[in-house]
């Protein structure tokens, strides 16, 4: 792997390594959803879900990344919304904003390794 911004995010724990592979070893491309992924309206969705209580909003965000996480090896952000989609699939009511917060923090953290 060559591009700079891609080895940042796999010293930072994402596997980045297993997108390039899967999209073809083409760094600027896999790069390319990377960013996409982060600016995922899923995100919003799941944010407002867990503010308004709505489970099956924040559900469905929560399913959609993960999968778009997956996808683009984004396992840090992956692992942080694993913690809730179950719960949230069983419309568990719990307090959800402490890995809500921590979510967005480390979506945070990626955006600015996004910045080079």
């Amino acid at each position: 792997m060559e591009n700079i911004i891609l080895l940042k995010l796999l010293n930072h724990g994402c596997k980045v390594d297993e997108a390039v592979r899967r999209l073809m070893n083409k760094e600027e491309m896999t790069l390319k959803f990377i960013k996409m992924a982060v600016e995922e309206k899923s995100f919003t969705e799941l944010k407002e879900g867990i503010e308004e209580h709505d489970y099956e909003k924040a559900f469905r965000a929560s399913h959609s990344l993960k999968g778009v996480l997956s996808n683009v090896g984004l396992t840090t952000l992956y692992d942080i919304n694993a913690k809730m989609v179950e719960h949230l699939r069983n419309n568990e009511d719990m307090n959800y904003l402490p890995i809500l917060d921590e979510l967005m923090t480390e979506l945070e953290v990626i955006k600015d390794l996004l910045k080079g």
